[in-house]
């Protein structure tokens, strides 16, 4: 598909059929909306994770790893990911994984 990155994405059969994707999410410091690239049609779960220590003093925010996603697969071959966190800072990048077909 259009778009997909073999050096930053992965994709990979799931256990009992399906399809998994992941890869690291990097928004700009003005965006809150990333459109992934993705070989998928179809797309049931999805997760993501701070790509920075959450544990440390200072940074324990609930909101900083909140990221939205539209689970519709674009007409392009890609998924909108949005970041609902307003430190930009913290939630700058994300790594994510989704599931489905």
């Amino acid at each position: 598909m259009a778009g997909f990155d073999d050096s930053v994405q992965r994709s990979y059969t799931l256990p009992g059929g399906g399809r998994g994707e992941s890869g690291k999410i990097d928004f700009s410091a003005n965006s809150f909306c990333q459109a992934v690239p993705t070989r998928m049609i179809s797309v049931y779960d999805y997760k993501t994770i701070p790509a920075f220590d959450n544990t440390t003093a200072g940074f324990q925010n609930i909101y900083t790893h909140n990221v939205i996603c539209d689970m519709s697969i674009s007409a392009n071959g890609t998924i909108g990911f949005h970041r609902q966190c307003m430190r930009t800072d913290l939630s700058s990048s994300v790594y994510y994984s989704l599931s489905g077909w």
